[in-house]
């Protein structure tokens, strides 16, 4: 067996709906390029994807036990379209679900349901499983709760998705930094996991990463506060001390949200620690893959938006594509 290539090399994900990336493309041409009319915007995603050099889209299937589609602006039509025509494009397709302690029941029948769909048929999925976030309380909609995970409910949900698609084509999207989130037992539900996948994804989002004394602790010569480039080398240090040893993809981030209460810098700002990490960062053959979150928004504004044209020109012009990533 060989690890699934949509996990490997240059990948982005679209959040939510896939209406979400579409429309942000509905009017998108790279630089230079003349679209002929009527070219819709499943089309235009593509020529942005090939544009970046990327190979592969993690798509938003379901958030808790519930379909991105059901939404008032979700469409399943448009995204069996996209699966079908992202594969004739020759660009892989892999699935996410976001799933947690509380839901795991209905994530794992949603998984099922929508492997079994033809015009999906995902070969490759993502747990994204996220220990200690805030997450909408079931029995109080208008108060958050933290997600908690019992060890042994993840073994086995793990264990059965593993089950339904194998050790190559399952893997795990997580924090970045997980001895942060050990009150939630982050280090200790990977561990139980990493038999059972081929990769972990840790969501390595510099929006506000830590720049407080004890995470300097994790790479000391070179750890320094604010800079995007050199977090990233911190998470990939932090899950080298975890002694868990499956081989990593970065998720970078390519969205901001300044009213979103989480301390996100503005739109500038992330435009540049984006450009700051494409153009400085130099361990591409230590991660198998490097994947962006996320593709896109149908509005942008100074305050929240995701992939801006001047972070797809950033990531055209490092031709992250080329790179030299660690071999599967």
């Amino acid at each position: 067996m060989a690890i699934n290539p949509a996990f490997l090399g240059h990948g982005i994900f679209t959040e939510f709906s896939v209406t979400n990336a579409l429309k942000r493309y509905t009017q998108y041409a790279p630089p230079g390029t003349v679209v002929p009319a009527g070219t819709d915007a499943i089309d235009r995603f593509i020529l942005a994807l090939k544009h970046m050099e990327i190979s592969s889209v993690w798509i938003h299937l379901f958030s808790r036990g519930v379909d991105c589609e059901d939404a008032t602006e979700g469409s399943h039509d448009q995204r069996k379209a996209l699966f079908k025509r992202l594969r004739a494009a020759n660009i892989a397709c892999a699935a996410w679900g976001y799933c947690a302690g509380h839901t795991h029941v209905a994530d794992l029948k949603m998984i099922k349901t929508l492997q079994a769909d033809s015009d999906l048929a995902p070969t490759a999925f993502i747990i994204d499983a996220e220990p200690g976030n805030d997450i909408r309380d079931p029995a109080n909609p208008g108060h958050k709760m933290k997600d908690r995970w019992v060890l042994t409910d993840f073994d086995q949900f793990v264990g059965s998705v593993n089950q339904l698609l194998g050790t190559d084509n399952l893997a795990v999207s997580t924090w970045p930094v997980l001895q942060f989130h050990d009150d939630f037992d982050a280090t200790k539900l990977m561990q139980k996991a990493a038999g059972r996948v081929c990769l972990f994804a840790p969501q390595v989002y510099w929006m506000n990463h830590p720049s407080h004394s004890h995470a300097r602790d994790f790479d000391p010569a070179v750890f320094t506060p604010h800079d995007a480039e050199a977090y990233v080398r911190l998470v990939m240090e932090a899950w080298r001390r975890t002694g868990i040893a499956n081989p990593l993809v970065i998720s970078g981030q390519s969205y901001w949200e300044v009213d979103g209460g989480d301390g996100t810098p503005p739109r500038n700002v992330m435009e540049a620690k984006t450009q700051r990490v494409v153009s400085a960062f130099t361990g591409w053959n230590k991660i198998l893959g490097f994947n962006w979150y996320h593709a896109g928004l149908p509005t942008m504004t100074a305050d929240k938006g995701s992939m801006s044209d001047a972070m797809i020109n950033s990531i055209a012009a490092a031709k992250l594509g080329d790179k030299p990533y660690k071999p599967a």
